[in-house]
């Protein structure tokens, strides 16, 4: 299923720097904070951290999403879903993770180099493995 992303604003910033070396790398982490329903849409809460290693430094956005599924039903199924499990269907987790990490990539990039930082590297495209518990490359 592809979403319809109505929407997305980023709505904290914070770009540190701790250290005055080259970093040994980037790790970067997206996670969804919360799920909720905004009249036929869903509202997606999410937290994006790209850490430069050894403490050199520190990227994070935070940021809505807005998304508006197919029908009544999808956007209920998603709710729903969320609420019990903390857990979206993986087609849709895809795109979402996909839309977050391309557009939080894309303002990170200038606010790492505001502190002289590499940008944060930009991951091909997430692609979920069926267990749901892990992601790869696509």
């Amino acid at each position: 299923m592809t979403v319809n992303i109505t929407g997305l604003r980023i709505t904290a910033a914070e770009v540190t720097r701790e250290k005055n070396e080259v970093p040994k790398g980037i790790g970067i982490n997206m996670s969804i904070n919360a799920v909720r329903q905004d009249g036929d849409q869903a509202e997606i809460v999410f937290t994006y951290r790209a850490e430069y290693t050894e403490n050199v430094g520190l990227l994070r956005l935070e940021g809505v999403m807005n998304i508006k599924p197919e029908n009544k039903k999808k956007l209920d199924e998603i709710i729903k879903g969320w609420k019990d499990k903390k857990k979206l269907d993986d087609d849709i987790a895809e795109e979402i993770l996909n839309n977050i990490n391309f557009a939080c990539g894309a303002h990170g990039t200038l606010m790492a180099r505001v502190v002289n930082l590499q940008p944060p590297m930009m991951p091909p495209r997430i692609k979920l493995d069926k267990a749901g518990s892990g992601a790869s490359a696509a």
